[in-house]
Formats: structure tokens, sequence, C-alpha cells
């Protein structure tokens, strides 16, 4: 499964840069919001979506550049609105991964202790995302860039896909299991946050499309991920039916719970079955010994509707 709906923006440092159109989505939402309410200024707005992007620029080559003197092969990155969709290149052990991953608030982590003293002794502490504004006026362009580092490192602190921290989780879960079992906690993972996001959407209605935003993106991506997993575990062809998708814990686990209840379903017919026999051997002595006039409309309306079940399936046609 791939992310559709990209631009490819060039291969500068030949690794093909590919756009995709959340990150659009999520820019024209930040400059469309100032336009239809009078919450921030479109300058502020224009200068935190400039920022954005710089930022997941940054973080993005970070990544590249560690992975490439890692030995690992990269070709392609999708730009999303916090960052790379995808993971950058396919670790050979869990140590890999988790270094690749921790690149990017690295990088965040630096620029914020870079400008933080500018900003702190300027008061002007702000938030793009999680929108609150510095004590000191509108911030500068300094202090945006900086605002932006800030809530990039933040969010990529949720232990979800597409988020660092999920790929941090699902490392450190593989270093003491499998693959498999890794994703699958990391997809439930993906999935308690995508429900926190929606239900602090439903109560912080202040930048309640954040929330929303980030939580879909949440969800959507453990789900990717999870179909992604299985494609690569099985080759290209399951997805067209011509193999079966390798089955992990959650998969297991619903595989035995139908099993369960074809089971149920099996015991069921089987008792229904007995009971139905037994009424009919009952009936069937009281024809003999009582003849066919005593049976009540009911019986005789049994005996004829599991008479046309007997010759139905006795019938070979």
């Amino acid at each position: 499964m791939h992310w559709r709906g990209t631009v490819s923006l060039g291969s500068p440092i030949g690794i093909e840069v590919r756009l995709h159109w959340l990150l659009l989505l999520f820019g024209a939402g930040a400059l469309l919001g100032p336009l239809v309410s009078d919450e921030g200024s479109f300058y502020w707005a224009a200068a935190g979506v400039l920022s954005l992007f710089i930022a997941v620029v940054l973080r993005e080559w970070a990544h590249c550049s560690l992975a490439r003197r890692l030995g690992l092969e990269v070709d392609e990155v999708i730009l999303g609105p916090f960052g790379s969709l995808d993971e950058v290149a396919s670790a050979r052990v869990p140590i890999e991964q988790r270094l690749i991953a921790l690149a990017g608030p690295a990088v965040h982590l630096i620029v914020i202790i870079l400008l933080g003293a500018y900003v702190v002794a300027t008061h002007q502490v702000n938030s793009f995302l999680f929108r609150f504004d510095s004590a000191g006026g509108p911030p500068d362009v300094i202090a945006i860039f900086w605002g932006v580092h800030l809530d990039l490192f933040l969010l990529h602190l949720l232990p979800s896909y597409p988020f660092d921290g999920g790929r941090v989780l699902h490392s450190l879960i593989w270093d003491r299991s499998d693959e498999d079992v890794a994703l699958s906690k990391v997809v439930l993972s993906s999935r308690f946050c995508a429900v926190g996001c929606l239900i602090a959407w439903l109560f912080l209605t202040h930048h309640s499309g954040e929330l929303l935003f980030i939580g879909i993106l949440c969800f959507v991506s453990g789900e990717m991920e999870r179909r992604r997993f299985e494609a690569r575990a099985n080759g290209p062809d399951w997805l067209a039916g011509e193999r079966e998708p390798t089955v992990g814990p959650m998969g297991r686990w619903w595989r035995h719970r139908n099993e369960v209840k074809e089971a149920q379903g099996r015991e069921s017919a089987a008792r229904e079955r007995i009971a139905e026999e037994a009424t009919l051997d009952a009936l069937l002595e009281k024809v003999h010994t009582e003849g066919l006039e005593a049976l009540s409309r009911s019986e005789r309306k049994f005996l004829s509707r599991v008479g046309k079940k007997y010759r139905n399936r006795d019938d070979p046609s």
C-alpha cells in the first residue's frame, strides 16, 4: 500500500522528494483560518506555514543523511504535514530504525536550544500548532520558527504512526520480539492516539481542527503500515487474491473468534436437530397409537415442514 496524491519536487540530493496533498491541505487550512475568523493574523499564519515546511525539510534531511551513513538505501521521501509519511529507509535491525527515528527530534531539539535563549529573553514563547501567543506581543520570524520546532518535537513524541515516537516504540518492541508483534502493538497504540485526539477534539474547540487532523492521520497511518507490512511479507500478489496474507496476533485473534462463533453455530444446529428428531419420534409414536386425527394443527404443520425438509435433503437435484 502506498500514499497516493503526491507531486514530485525533483531529486536534489539523489533522493526523489514528493509532496503529499495533506501538506497542502494543512497549509491551506492554516492560511484560511485568519481570513474567516478574527483569530491570529495572516502574516503569523503564513510565517508559520513557511517555517513548518522548512522544519519538515530539515528533519527529513537528517533522517536521510543518517540512513545513508548507516549504509541503507534511500530512494524516496514523501513529505506530509509533520514530516515523512513513510520511513525513509527499511532498517535491517531495531537499532538502525531507532537511530533514524531519533534523528528528526534531535534536529528540533538543537534548534530549540540554539534559539531558546533569544525567544525566552524577548518573551516570545509561542506555538503555531497548539495556538498560544507569546506574552511579548506578536512573535517575530525567529520566534515563529522556534515555535514550529517546539510543536514538531512534542508532536513526534506520540507513540503512533507516522510520528517518530511510533517508530521508536516499534524498534523497542522489535528488540524483544519480532516485527509482526511490534507492528500490531504500534498499530494498536496509533488507534488509542487517534481516539485520544478525537476526545480532545470534542472538548478543546479552540484548536479542534488540528486535533481532529492529527487523530485521523494516526488512524490512517496505522492501517497503512499494517497493510504495507502484509504486502511486504507476502509479496505484491496477495492483494489480488493470489496469496494469503500473513496472520499476525490481531489476525490470529480475529480468526480464533470466527472459529469459536462457527463452532457455537454448529453446536446450536446440532442441539436443534436433536430436539427436532425427538419431537418427530414422539409425534410418529402418537400417530401409530392414536391415529393421524389425534394430531393438533400445529403438530401437523411440524410434520409437514420436517417431511419437506427431509425430502429436499434426499433429492439429489
